[in-house]
């Protein structure tokens, strides 16, 4: 996660404060991500820091951008992993049981 916080900081070479703000910002959230229990929790937690540290350039930089993209997806592929594990409510008609891992390939 420092990775992309260096790398956001090193596009603006250094003279942008908003870069260094985000990046440590992001080193939090990973930091507090890093502690759950679920490893769900921390992979989502790791891509919103990966995000949060790539918002901070002012000068495009495709790395960046990768990276921010990176973490997005991350985002995206837990999204879709915890939408499949929630359980039924039960009712009259049997819900067919769902998997992530055809969105996991779609997304990723």
């Amino acid at each position: 996660m420092i990775y992309v916080a260096t790398l956001d900081v090193w596009a603006d070479r250094g003279a942008e404060p908003v870069a260094w703000l985000l990046g440590a910002l992001g080193v939090v959230v990973a930091l507090v991500a890093m502690r759950r229990a679920r490893p769900l929790a921390r992979w989502l937690g790791t891509g919103l820091a990966i995000v949060v540290a790539s918002l901070g350039a002012a000068t495009p930089h495709a790395g960046v951008t990768a990276c921010g993209a990176l973490g997005a997806m991350a985002c995206a592929l837990c999204a879709s992993f915890a939408v499949a594990r929630i359980a039924s409510e039960g009712g009259v008609v049997r819900p067919v049981a769902m998997s992530a891992t055809p969105w996991a390939v779609v997304i990723g």
